[in-house]
Parts: structure tokens; C-alpha cells; sequence
């Protein structure tokens, strides 16, 4: 029953669409399996002739398909979905979709997180992966502060991930 997995997904209505978002996922640490883990970023327009673009990869990170990233033509309620394939071939694409641009000319929502995937180290710290997903809100809503609560795994796994949008932004755990 250990190799189960589940993921859940919250809408966030209309406080999720936006212009401007940055993408999170697991950080899939350590020697990743070939063809174990998947990163995705998918969009979903509310208008038509919504122009997408995805930006700021790192250096060498390779998507899934070669799919496009540049000037995707979508009508209201068709999606389109990019995915990085974190491997041992390819360390570059182990954190690839992490802080990924996303911006479009019209109001979109946007999921972002990991098919499979781990935020502890593969190489030094237990095995195993999960599902994460989830509906981010837009860089217009963000906001500055927010309420982390632990839950019970081990110190690997139970952290928050933090994406700066801008150079030089400082972040504070309990005032330091």
C-alpha cells in the first residue's frame, strides 16, 4: 500500500486569474530515475485570442515534446500544458519549472506543480514521491504575507516554497 498516490487540486474561483504568475514545483533533489518524475505547468484561457508565453528557464532545461513556448494562440477554454522531465541524463531539468514566467496578454488560470516527483533528496534521504498541484494565483493578488502550518512528515518533505519575482526580494520567517 506504500506505492499509492493521491493529489488534490483547490480552485481559487476568481481570485486565480491573472496576466502574470510564477510556477512551483517539487525539487526533485538527487540522482532522479529516468522517466520517474514529472514537472508541468498548464494554462487555461478565459477569453479568446489569449496570447501565452513561458520564460525563464535555466540554461539547458529541455521540455517534454519540444513543445512551444512562445506565442500560444488559445480561445476561451482550451488549455495548454508544458512539462519538464527531471532525470539523471539531464540535471538541469531537476528544478527547471521552478520560478518559470508566465504571462499572457488576457486573464488566465494557471496549475503548476509535479506528476510524481519529491522534495527531499533521493540520493541521502528516504525514497518515494508524490503528487503536487496546485492553482497559483497571479503575481496582481499574490500579496506579501502568508501562514505556513507544518504537517507531520519529516523535515525533507514539510517545507514551503518561496518564488521571488523580483532581484533582491527579502524574506522573513517570524520577523528574521
Amino acid at each position: 500500500d506504500s506505492y499509492y498516490q493521491a493529489a488534490g487540486l483547490v480552485s481559487k474561483g476568481l481570485a486565480a486569474l491573472g496576466k502574470t504568475f510564477r510556477v512551483g514545483t517539487f525539487e526533485n533533489l538527487g540522482n532522479i530515475p529516468a522517466n520517474n518524475f514529472l514537472d508541468f505547468v498548464s494554462v487555461l484561457a478565459t477569453e479568446d485570442n489569449t496570447i501565452v508565453n513561458f520564460s525563464d528557464f535555466p540554461n539547458a532545461a529541455t521540455i517534454v515534446n519540444d513543445a512551444a513556448i512562445n506565442d500560444i494562440l488559445l480561445n476561451s477554454g482550451e488549455s495548454y500544458v508544458i512539462a519538464i522531465q527531471p532525470t539523471s541524463d539531464n540535471p538541469s531539468n531537476n528544478n527547471a519549472m521552478i520560478g518559470v514566467l508566465v504571462e499572457s496578454d488576457k486573464p488566465i488560470a494557471v496549475n503548476s506543480g509535479s506528476i510524481t516527483g519529491s522534495n527531499q533528496n533521493t540520493d541521502t534521504d528516504a525514497g518515494g514521491q508524490d503528487a503536487g498541484i496546485a492553482q497559483i494565483v497571479p503575481l496582481e493578488t499574490v500579496g506579501t504575507e502568508y501562514i505556513f502550518v507544518r504537517g507531520i512528515g519529516p523535515d525533507q518533505i514539510e517545507r514551503p516554497l518561496i518564488v521571488a519575482h523580483e532581484a533582491d526580494t527579502e524574506v522573513y520567517v517570524n520577523g528574521a
